[in-house]
């Protein structure tokens, strides 16, 4: 029963945040919240690490779907070494095409990075963020969604954190979109 704890625990480090404390977060470290694609994987390889032989951690991390990849070293630094011309060049114009016969790795290099990718999303450093809009229940707002001039008894500045029994639907951005989207595109722009 300790996997129930686990579980609860891995729920909790789930980050839900009002879109003014997001905002706050971005002011904060807007380097990282604006990073593109390329930048996150290669923040990503170096948040693993790598290993004297110029291995990188995270092929060497157990997972019980995805084994660790032996072997490889010269194929994981030509990962990084793209991932850094991209950063170098501001954007990725390109795909990085992994070529090699059957059982040369192609496929649990690729399964490693993504699991990487889904740890490395948990971390502070890694962490992504999308947009939900949350409607609450009628008798939570008494009919007031901004279509009425009746005031709300309930007043809050975000419905981010109201409980789950108050919530009536949410809408979640299919696309997984960036919050900055959220913001006109000339006050973005600024």
């Amino acid at each position: 029963m300790d996997w129930i704890k686990q579980v609860k625990i891995e729920d909790v480090s789930d980050k839900i945040l009002s879109f003014e404390k997001y905002m706050d977060t971005f002011q904060k470290f807007p380097q990282r919240e604006c990073r593109p694609s390329c930048v996150y994987f290669k923040d990503m390889f170096d948040f693993f690490g790598q290993n004297e032989d110029g291995s990188f951690n995270l092929f060497k991390k157990e997972h019980p779907e995805t084994p660790a990849v032996q072997g490889q070293e010269e194929t994981q630094r030509l990962i990084y070494r793209n991932l850094t011309n991209f950063t170098e060049e501001g954007f990725n114009n390109k795909f990085i095409l992994l070529v090699g016969p059957n059982g040369s790795s192609k496929t649990s290099l690729v399964r490693k990075i993504m699991r990487a990718g889904e740890e490395y999303s948990h971390c502070d450093e890694g962490a992504l963020y999308t947009f939900s809009w949350i409607f609450p229940m009628d008798n939570y707002t008494k009919g007031t969604l901004g279509f009425s001039n009746e005031e709300r008894k309930n007043k809050l500045d975000t419905f981010a954190y109201i409980e789950e029994k108050d919530i009536s639907a949410i809408l979640t951005s299919e696309l997984k979109d960036h919050p900055l989207l959220l913001i006109p595109i000339d006050q973005r722009r600024e």
